[in-house]
C-alpha cells in the first residue's frame, strides 16, 4: 500500500491529480445511484477534492454533470476541500464555495 501523502503530491506535479479526483467523483456517483435503486437509506459520500481542481474553472460544471448523469441530488456528494488549497488562495477557495452552495454541493474545509 503506498501513503497518499507520497503519491499525491507525483500526481499534482504531473496532472494526473484532475483524473483520480473526477474517477472518484464518479465511483460515488455510481454507488450513490445503485443505493438509490436498490431502495436504500442514503447518507452523502464525501470526497476529497485536490488544490489543483479547486483552481480549475470548471468544477462545478463537473460536479453537477456527474449528478446528473447518475440522475442523484447535488446533496449527496459532499466535496473535502484540504486546508492546503484553502491557504493557497482564500478569496478564490471561498468563491468556489459559495458557487458549490448555490447549486447545493456541499463543501467541508479545514
Amino acid at each position: 500500500m503506498i501513503s497518499p501523502g507520497v503519491f499525491v503530491p507525483v500526481f499534482e506535479r504531473n496532472g494526473f491529480i484532475s483524473r483520480l479526483d473526477y474517477c472518484i467523483w464518479e465511483q460515488a456517483c455510481r454507488l450513490l445511484r445503485k443505493w438509490m435503486d436498490a431502495g436504500e437509506t442514503l447518507f452523502p459520500i464525501s470526497v476529497n477534492v485536490s488544490r489543483v481542481n479547486i483552481y480549475t474553472s470548471d468544477l462545478v460544471e463537473s460536479i453537477c454533470a456527474l449528478t446528473e448523469k447518475y440522475r442523484i441530488p447535488n446533496r449527496l456528494l459532499n466535496l473535502e476541500l484540504t486546508e492546503s488549497a484553502y491557504t493557497d488562495s482564500p478569496q478564490i477557495m471561498m468563491e468556489m464555495i459559495d458557487q458549490l452552495k448555490a447549486k447545493e454541493i456541499y463543501c467541508s474545509y479545514g
